[in-house]
């Protein structure tokens, strides 16, 4: 009976398992840059008419980088901002949209990291342990900020993740 309890030690004793969970918003966005004002250093901003900045493709949720009809989050000149600046000389002015605004963010930041731990003991002070890492265990996407040069060829879209791919790690340690 006693070499039971150890063969059931063995097969279910010793396990750890830890974990890192990491969730948020998406971050405001910020918009650069209208025409500039002689003499007036830093960058203007573009005058905003108060309509969402998201495309069809990002709210209705058929937004994919690596589609060219739906790789766009944001709407820009004559959708929703004015460059009031352009082409007019004579007027200038400074545009209505805050450095950053809350008025459009970038998609959200889910992770989660998983550790599978088993020690086996030796002897009362030594133990063997393997130790299984999932980083990124659910392989979640995580979308770079989309480009915001107004006068960009690729405003609006997205190149890239933030984060990296699921990664299995296994490591074995010998504790004496």
């Amino acid at each position: 009976m006693h070499d039971a309890g150890k063969v059931t030690n063995l097969l279910v004793g010793g396990w750890e398992i830890t974990g890192v969970q990491r969730y948020q918003s998406g971050q405001p966005v910020s918009i650069c840059c209208a025409t500039g004002i002689p003499g007036v250093e830093g960058d203007i901003r573009p005058t905003w008419n108060g309509q969402p900045f998201a495309t069809t493709a990002y709210t209705s949720g058929k937004f994919n980088p690596f589609d060219p009809n739906n790789n766009v989050e944001l709407k820009g000149l004559n959708q929703v901002l004015t460059d009031q600046n352009a082409g007019n000389p004579s007027v200038l002015a400074f545009g209505n949209l805050s450095r950053v605004t809350g008025a459009f963010r970038t998609q959200g930041y889910a992770s989660e990291d998983f550790s599978l731990i088993k020690k086996f003991l030796v002897t009362e002070s030594t133990f063997f342990e393997l130790k299984v890492d999932a980083i990124n265990a659910f392989n979640r996407h995580v979308f770079n900020r989309p480009d915001t040069g107004l006068y960009s060829p690729t405003y609006g879209q997205v190149f890239g993740t933030i984060n990296a791919p699921r990664n299995l790690q296994l490591e074995a340690k010998f504790v004496f």
